[in-house]
């Protein structure tokens, strides 16, 4: 985990890449800020769906499903760091009983060189709110807990992307009882 750690800093802060890569290939011109030149581009949207499982045994079957949305923000000066806000509501599955996960965050995305920005590293770190954080033999500990994830993003065409991803999420031991979930996740995003 620490190498990659290390390899996503070098990428992203790397200023040798950044200044090689032109602003037009890491920004996409149908998105609502001000670039360096003074032009002003449209931010992008972006609404997508995830499904997730976990990635080891758990005592009962588990699943996630959620629908987020996104929005470009400026791109982060003389690197690849591309980041975007992120809201999302889920649905937790735990055996035959459901809740609700609220989050809100900030996800990036980093370009991977020679791919025509068809193919990207991606991560998210949010803050969640649970409705339901006792399913009996499974427990939470309480409402409020933490994720983070990275994964790789694919563009099929040029509005819509399916990517990969492994997500961590706990409660940061608030509370007496800190369970982790961690799910590997596959997700469809479209671009407007």
């Amino acid at each position: 985990m620490k190498t990659l750690y290390v390899l996503l800093s070098f990428l992203i802060f790397n200023p040798v890449y950044a200044i090689e890569l032109s602003p037009d290939n890491l920004v996409n011109v149908d998105s609502v800020y001000p670039k360096s030149n003074g032009t002003v581009v449209k931010m992008v949207n972006k609404f997508g769906v995830r499904y997730g499982l976990p990635s080891e045994q758990q005592i009962l079957p588990i699943s996630t499903m959620e629908m987020f949305w996104q929005i470009d923000l400026p791109r982060v000066p003389k690197t690849l760091l591309m980041p975007l806000a992120e809201l999302g509501v889920s649905k937790l599955i735990v055996d035959d009983k459901h809740g609700v996960i609220w989050s809100a965050g900030l996800a990036y995305k980093v370009p991977i060189l020679n791919t025509n920005n068809r193919l990207s590293f991606e991560g998210a770190t949010k803050i969640n709110l649970l409705s339901r954080h006792d399913f009996g033999r499974k427990r939470y500990g309480g409402p409020l807990h933490f994720s983070y994830r990275f994964g790789v993003a694919f563009a099929l065409v040029q509005n819509i992307n399916l990517s990969y991803s492994w997500q961590h999420m706990s409660n940061a031991d608030l509370y007496d009882y800190n369970p982790t979930l961690e799910t590997h996740t596959v997700a469809l995003v479209l671009s407007f």
